[in-house]
């Protein structure tokens, strides 16, 4: 089950409950990939008997038994029946439900109180709901489905303390300084007006980064839209400040042009005076108690508001600079150990530990202890719990951790590939049971494109190598393919670990095929009937920005690719197919994207549930090496 538990653990949220009848403090559970409740305790409040079960917000909970949701209260009683193919927490006493793929909002006695507006909804905040337009325009209604604002922008922010940043402009990368930007409250009444500043980011705790007119200084302006600090000196940077008591700006010394080198960090004052001014700090940590680091000849050096070091010696590492509690952690140069200071500098505790994390929301830390896998060689992380001053809680036994930390007094950690909530001295509360079902899967949304194959390199290719080992294999007696080049189905297959359904790709005709890819993706994807008996798709496949992930895949001839494929659960029994598109091998043409043509497997019996046809999740890329946005 590794495979299908590392995709849970990234697509699956674990909410805690908070409801106005004073059932709280609630944790979610999965058992053999159903949901359920925990109190902090550990007993069952809502038995796992749900294949999704959302966030507890104003005493409901939006949860999926079968193939459509309804919604539960903290006892698990339904107050309001299944009908929706998906449904969302409650926010102001409304909640966003669909049908396929049409959102509407419902009341607490779920009738329908505000139809589909555009193509899309959000949920609501401070009164008001973004509402997009198929042309990606954006504007926001009220409790009632009035407008507030038509949808007349390109972007309308989050809200923050009440206040929004709105362009009518798109902001990306070609034309973000060309956009227009204002600043709204949640009645739609601009706080700030469109042109009054060259560029507004988003707020944060209150406050919005600046860019006057010209494009010449730089500021912060709280959410009564009042300028409260201008700089025409180097760039602000927002990230962790301590009330404002000193904000980090990056500097160019101007040594020579373009040079990389010649930047530097500094700080100012809540007046936008340089306080903080010196070229040999490469880098610098934000201000936290009083007290930052900053990097100067390769070394950390610990000092106070105006810059002046604290402590005669430097340290080789820090760990965030943020003091919790009087304490912070560093590494000397001379040590392979992590140590915890005050805020004069002076260790208060030497650990044997060479990789820590903090755990968020609390005092306590997660040590690593990588322990040597013996099947590959390599060192695969463990952690262990310890306290804030490094004495050990647990030994290094979890595989991984909630990185927001804990949650209602629990930490949830997997450990032998099962989840666990701990509590901050290390005893478990729940953990889950071992699986009974290897790759079931029964959701509510398209699956991004899952097939990912290896092949030597096309002689054409710049790029699109990630690393992969599905490389083709010769066909072997016993696997009876179809001649020519095939996609077929089989189950009950012990060519894999865990999934008893495999995907096979032949190639039994006489010459090479050749298949266009996104860093090994093949463009293939599964297909189901629906009601009306019309071929749909329940995956989808992204697309890169980066030029660099596009290759071409090679299988010669009496060659095959094997894919592992889970089998699907749901309230819709239908027919379902793999669609392959390959290169056309007639395309002769010095074009770099060939032409292409489809094949499909045979069909097969199965299972799936109304919101695998239209509902796609969100999706954040996890840094530069991941080019896809959706």
């Amino acid at each position: 089950m590794k495979n299908i538990k590392f995709f849970l653990f990234l697509v699956c949220s674990f909410y805690l409950c908070s409801s106005s009848n004073g059932q709280n403090n609630l944790l979610k559970i999965i058992e053999n990939q159903r949901y359920g409740y925990i109190d902090t305790s550990g007993k069952k409040i809502i038995p796992a008997i749900y294949h999704n079960l959302g966030e507890c917000k104003e005493g409901l909970i939006a949860a999926r038994e079968n193939g459509l949701f309804g919604y539960i209260d903290p006892a698990g009683k339904y107050q309001i029946e299944p009908r929706f193919e998906y449904a969302t927490a409650f926010s102001q006493g409304l909640a966003l439900v669909y049908d396929q793929g049409i959102p509407y909002f419902i009341n607490k006695q779920g009738e329908k109180v505000i139809s589909s507006i555009g193509e899309a909804m959000n949920s609501f905040e401070c009164g008001v709901a973004h509402v997009f337009t198929s042309s990606g325009k954006v504007g926001l209604i009220d409790s009632k489905g009035s407008f507030v604002l038509d949808t007349l922008y390109d972007y309308i922010g989050s809200f923050d303390q009440g206040v929004a940043v709105v362009s009518i402009h798109k902001k990306d990368f070609v034309t973000r300084y060309d956009a227009k930007y204002g600043v709204i409250d949640s009645t739609g009444k601009f706080i700030v007006p469109f042109g009054f500043y060259a560029e507004i980011e988003g707020f944060n705790n209150g406050l919005a980064k600046v860019l006057g007119k010209r494009k010449d200084w730089q500021g912060l302006i709280d959410r009564k839209g009042k300028l409260i600090l201008r700089i025409s000196k180097g760039e602000l940077d927002l990230y962790n400040i301590d009330q404002l008591e000193r904000i980090q700006v990056l500097l160019d010394q101007k040594v020579k042009k373009d040079d990389l080198s010649s930047l530097y960090h500094g700080f100012v004052n809540k007046k936008g005076e340089l306080v903080i001014n010196n070229p040999a700090n490469r880098w610098v940590t934000s201000f936290s108690k009083s007290r930052a680091f900053v990097h100067e000849n390769d070394l950390w050096h610990l000092v106070d508001t105006n810059g002046t070091k604290v402590h005669p010696e430097a340290f080789d590492e820090v760990l965030d600079g943020i003091f919790v509690d009087g304490i912070t952690w560093v590494k000397r140069k001379e040590s392979s150990f992590w140590e915890s200071i005050d805020q004069t500098g002076r260790t208060l505790f030497k650990s044997n530990f060479k990789a820590i994390n903090r755990i968020p929301n609390s005092d306590l830390l997660m040590y690593n202890d990588p322990l040597l896998d013996e099947k590959t060689e390599s060192l695969i992380d463990r952690f262990g719990l310890a306290s804030a001053n490094g004495a050990i809680i647990t030994s290094a036994i979890y595989a991984h951790f909630d990185r927001n930390g804990y949650r209602n007094g629990a930490l949830l950690v997997i450990e032998d590939e099962r989840y666990m909530y701990i509590t901050r001295d290390g005893k478990s509360i729940w953990q889950e049971p071992k699986h009974t079902q290897n790759c079931v899967l029964n959701i509510d949304y398209m699956l991004r494109g899952s097939f990912y194959a290896a092949s030597e390199r096309h002689p054409s290719d710049n790029g699109g190598f990630a690393k992969n080992d599905n490389f083709p294999q010769a066909i072997p007696a016993g696997l009876d393919f179809e001649q020519g080049l095939s996609i077929s189905i089989r189950q009950n297959q012990s060519i894999t670990e865990d999934c008893h359904s495999v995907i096979f790709i032949s190639n039994l005709s006489d010459s090479n095929q050749y298949f266009n890819a996104q860093d090994g993706r093949l463009y293939m994807k599964l297909q189901a009937k629906d009601s009306a008996g019309q071929w749909r798709d329940i995956e989808y496949l992204p697309s890169s920005w980066c030029g660099n992930s596009y290759h071409t895949l090679i299988l010669r001839s009496q060659t095959y690719w094997y894919f592992p494929m889970p089998n699907f659960e749901g309230s819709f029994s239908t027919v379902l197919r793999a669609e392959l598109k390959v290169i056309d091998p007639t395309d002769m043409s010095s074009d770099k994207v060939k032409r292409e043509y489809t094949i499909y497997s045979h069909e097969f019996q199965g299972a799936v549930n109304p919101a695998q046809f239209w509902r796609k999740l969100e999706y954040s890329p996890l840094g530069l090496m991941d080019p896809y946005v959706e």
